[in-house]
C-alpha cells in the first residue's frame, strides 16, 4: 500500500469512526493563506520559504529504523480518547510498528513542562519524549533549556507562524473557533454566524457558553476563551487588534439572556466522557467536534458544528521534543508523521487543518487538495503573541464594562 492509499484508508476510517456530520473537512470554514511571522506583530502573508536552522535532519528509512529500535514513544497532552488525536495516534502506531505511551492525554501540557524542569534539576532523563504545549509555554521551556530543536523534512512547507525560528517547536495543525451545538436542545438550530446567534429568534435563552475564562492574567493561557472574544470582535466590526467590540457583542448576548453568566462554570463548555450535559451552543475549536459528538452520543443527543462565517479565528498547539529524550528518534518520527500527508489526511478528517495547507494546495495529492477548504475561505487570522498580549490587557480592563460580574 503506497502513501496515497494509506492516507485514503485512514481518512475513510476516521470519518466512519467519528461520524463528522456537518463539520467535515470541506465545511470546517477556513484555513490560512495569510498569517503573521513568529516574531511579527501584524498579520502578513504566510511564507513557505523561511530559512531552516542548521540542526541536522535524519529522514526516511534511517529514522524509521532507529525509532523501531527504541520501540516506544512517551507523549504528554496527546491522545485523549475519542478526540481528534486518537486516530492520529492509531495511524502513527500502524505506521511505526510500536505503541505510544500516552501520559496526561488532556491538552495542552503546561503542567508537564514543570516535570521536565524537575527532571533537568536532578539530572534525570525527562519523563516524556514529546509534549504538546501552548506557544507561550514552549517559549518558556526554551528559556529553561528543556527542549531539543528538530527540523523536519517538511520544514519549508510549514509557515513561519507555526514554528520556532530555531526549530525548538513546530505545529502540524490548527483549528478554527466554531459553534459546536447540541441541535436536539436547539430544535435543530445551528447558527452559521455571530449575527445569527445574536439576532435569531431560534436562539434559546441560556444556551451559550465559552470554553475557558479569558481573564487569566496569563497571556496565551486564556486559550479559546480569548480567541472567542477575538472571533466576536471580528463579527462586530473589530479585529484581533481591536477586541473591545467582541466584549460588546458578548454583553449583548448576556442582555438578551442567551449568555447566562452565573458563575465560572458558565465558561466551561466541553463535556467529559462521564456524560456531563453539553451546553446547547458552545464556542470550541473545530477539532473538538469528535469528542463533543462522542459525549453527545453518550447523552443521547446530536452534536453538529459550524465555524462562524463572520468571525473566523485560528489557534494552534505546538509540538516540542524534550531535551535529552529517551526515545529521540521516535520523537522525531512523530513530528515527521504529524506533518506528513498521512497525518494531514487524519487531521482533515477530524476538523483540524494541516499547517502545510498552502503547500498541499499547490502540490499535494488530489485527495488532500479536495479535502482542504475552498480558497475563498483561506483567510482566517492567526493572532501573534503580541496581539494576544494586547487583547489580554483589553479584556482584563474592559470585561466588567460590558459583562456583569457573575453572581
Amino acid at each position: 500500500m503506497d502513501a496515497t492509499e494509506v492516507s485514503s484508508a485512514l481518512s475513510r476510517r476516521t470519518l466512519l469512526k467519528y461520524g463528522l456530520g456537518t463539520l467535515g473537512a470541506s465545511a470546517v470554514g477556513a484555513t490560512l493563506l495569510s498569517g503573521c511571522g513568529s516574531g511579527s506583530d501584524s498579520t502578513s502573508t504566510a511564507s513557505t520559504s523561511s530559512s531552516p536552522p542548521t540542526t541536522a535532519t535524519m529522514g526516511g528509512r534511517e529514522l524509521l529504523g532507529a525509532a523501531k529500535k527504541e520501540g516506544t514513544l512517551t507523549t504528554a497532552a496527546v491522545g485523549e480518547p475519542f478526540s481528534y488525536y486518537a486516530p492520529v495516534v492509531e495511524g502513527f502506531e500502524d505506521f511505526a510498528g510500536f505503541q505510544v505511551d500516552l501520559k496526561h492525554p488532556t491538552y495542552p501540557a503546561t503542567a508537564q513542562v514543570v516535570d521536565l524542569a524537575e527532571a533537568a534539576k536532578t539530572k534525570m532523563k525527562p519523563p516524556y519524549d514529546v509534549i504538546e504545549v501552548t506557544q507561550s509555554t514552549a517559549n518558556q521551556a526554551i528559556e529553561q533549556d528543556l527542549l531539543d530543536p528538530y527540523v523536519s523534512s517538511l520544514w519549508v512547507d510549514v509557515p513561519s507562524l507555526f514554528k520556532d525560528a530555531d526549530g525548538y517547536w513546530s505545529a502540524a495543525y490548527f483549528g478554527l473557533t466554531s459553534f459546536i451545538v447540541n441541535t436536539d436542545a436547539t430544535d435543530g438550530f445551528l447558527p452559521e454566524s455571530w449575527d445569527e446567534l445574536a439576532s435569531s429568534k431560534k436562539t434559546p435563552k441560556g444556551s451559550f457558553a465559552m470554553l475557558g475564562d479569558p481573564r487569566t492574567g496569563q497571556p496565551l493561557e486564556g486559550g479559546l476563551g480569548l480567541l472567542t472574544v477575538m472571533s466576536a470582535a471580528i463579527a462586530n466590526g473589530g479585529s484581533v487588534d481591536d477586541v473591545e467590540p467582541g466584549l460588546e457583542l458578548l454583553g449583548q448576548l448576556v442582555d438578551k439572556g442567551v449568555f447566562e453568566l452565573k458563575d465560572s462554570s458558565s465558561l466551561l463548555a466541553l463535556p467529559d466522557d462521564a456524560g456531563t450535559e453539553l451546553t446547547p451552543i458552545n464556542v470550541l475549536y473545530s477539532f473538538d467536534l469528535p469528542l463533543a459528538q462522542h459525549s453527545g452520543t453518550t447523552n443521547g443527543s446530536t452534536v453538529e458544528g459550524k465555524a462562524p462565517a463572520d468571525g473566523l479565528v485560528a489557534g494552534f498547539y505546538p509540538q516540542a521534543i524534550a531535551a535529552g529524550s529517551q526515545h529521540s528518534s521516535a520523537a522525531r518520527l512523530w513530528i515527521e508523521f504529524l506533518q506528513s500527508d498521512r497525518g494531514a489526511a487524519i487531521f482533515l478528517a477530524n476538523g483540524a487543518i494541516p499547517t502545510r495547507a498552502s503547500a498541499i494546495r499547490l502540490s499535494g495529492s488530489k485527495e488532500l487538495r479536495d479535502a482542504l477548504p475552498p480558497e475563498s475561505e483561506l483567510d482566517a487570522p492567526v493572532p501573534s503573541v503580541s496581539q494576544v498580549v494586547a487583547a489580554q490587557k483589553t479584556i482584563d480592563e474592559k470585561w466588567t464594562d460590558y459583562i456583569p460580574v457573575e453572581k
